[in-house]
């Protein structure tokens, strides 16, 4: 990814640590953070040295409830799978109340906010299958095996096997003081 960005941006690339940016405080216009916050156990370390790095008026802008992105519109799919994600879809560090409650305590306000498609990541009833087979999906992880036979079982009664479900919409937000 560095090398690609430093094809676009030559002499503009800079590698370094999420929780201790090589910046000045104070010091840029905005924080770009993207599928990151859902990968850190806790991300308040990051989201704090980017707002450090923040010029005041600055905007961060990053991605929340990954997790949730292939439900965002109904689908067959997702009303199969809403019991299991209900109970045990696991606690996650990007969800956009955490993230605005973090934010609000530090006198960050939301200021913007939208969705973007994962395009072309929409997955078949049978795809979705697989990767509950496979093991890759974690409310199916902490499931019954009673609950996740049911699950796939519904799933391989759904219509159209083969054809994607609607992409999934991420969404980003952008915060400002």
């Amino acid at each position: 990814m560095l090398s690609l960005a430093g094809q676009r941006v030559p002499g503009g690339v800079v590698r370094g640590d999420a929780t201790r940016l090589p910046f000045v405080s104070d010091g840029v216009d905005a924080v770009v953070i993207v599928w990151l916050l859902h990968l850190l156990p806790d991300p308040v370390s990051v989201l704090a040295e980017a707002v450090r790095v923040l010029r005041p008026g600055g905007v961060l802008i990053t991605t929340v409830d990954k997790d949730d992105a292939y439900f965002v519109e109904e689908s067959d799919i997702a009303q199969v799978t809403a019991e299991l994600r209900r109970q045990y879809a696991p606690r996650v560090p990007d969800g956009s109340a955490q993230v605005l409650g973090w934010a609000a305590e530090r006198g960050l306000g939301l200021a913007g906010q939208t969705v973007f498609p994962g395009m072309g990541q929409g997955r078949s009833p049978r795809r979705w299958w697989e990767v509950i087979e496979a093991g890759h999906i974690p409310w199916c992880s902490h499931a019954t095996a009673d609950q996740v036979t049911d699950v796939r079982r519904r799933l391989a009664e759904l219509p159209d096997q083969d054809t994607a479900r609607p992409d999934p919409l991420y969404q980003l937000i952008a915060l400002k003081a």
